[in-house]
């Protein structure tokens, strides 16, 4: 990424239920604006740790409650359909977030398969570890299938490990957090925010 300006940085996990609100709004924002959406898919529980959250295996019931309900809400807000508990929430993000960085990497369609791969888990809970549901997913955007075969290999997840550094430096918080021109936002209910700042820009 040489020029900032031209772009909108996404820092996320791709298990991110929240991510999953946002992945297509702010694709459809940075496009109106043009600009671009440059994917960083990380580990988000390593993110946590480092900035002074609390990872989600150990929040209150409470927390976990409202997180649950605010899901369900702006679902409904966005008329986005959401499972708010499915069966595979928990798992590997290795082999889908190595998927997005090689497309990335290539040249593909980013937007469309972090999209595609984060509405498998949300809203048909789909199991996104599967090689065979993340090859399904890349026949549907159009991408090799063999960015599935490969994801796992040193490249890819050298960029994942090297994606929490750049979260860190870039002052990320959550998933999804977005920066633009160094101006950091967090979470997908910050979006109208982050239209202001790129109307602002132009």
């Amino acid at each position: 990424m040489n020029d900032a300006s031209g772009v909108i940085e996404h820092y996320f996990s791709i298990r991110s239920s929240f991510t999953y609100l946002g992945t297509r709004r702010i694709a459809h924002l940075a496009q109106a604006h043009g600009r671009r959406v440059v994917h960083y898919p990380l580990d988000l529980q390593a993110l946590v740790a480092r900035n002074g959250g609390v990872p989600y295996a150990k929040s209150h019931q409470i927390r976990r409650d409202n997180h649950h309900n605010e899901l369900e809400r702006w679902g409904r807000r966005l008329d986005i359909p959401v499972i708010v508990e499915p069966v595979h929430h928990v798992g590997p993000r290795e082999r889908p977030s190595g998927v997005v960085i090689l497309a990335q990497a290539e040249g593909h369609d980013a937007d469309r398969i972090t999209y595609e791969i984060l509405a498998a888990l949300w809203r048909d809970d789909r199991d996104i570890d599967s090689p065979d549901v993340l090859k399904d997913l890349c026949r549907t955007v159009g991408l090799p299938e063999d960015l599935v075969d490969r994801a796992l290999d040193p490249a890819p997840q050298s960029e994942l490990a090297a994606n929490l550094e750049r979260a860190m430096s870039a002052g990320a918080i959550g998933s999804p957090t977005y920066v633009v021109d160094g101006e950091v936002f967090f979470g997908q209910d910050r979006l109208s925010f982050v239209e202001e700042a790129l109307l602002a820009k132009r």
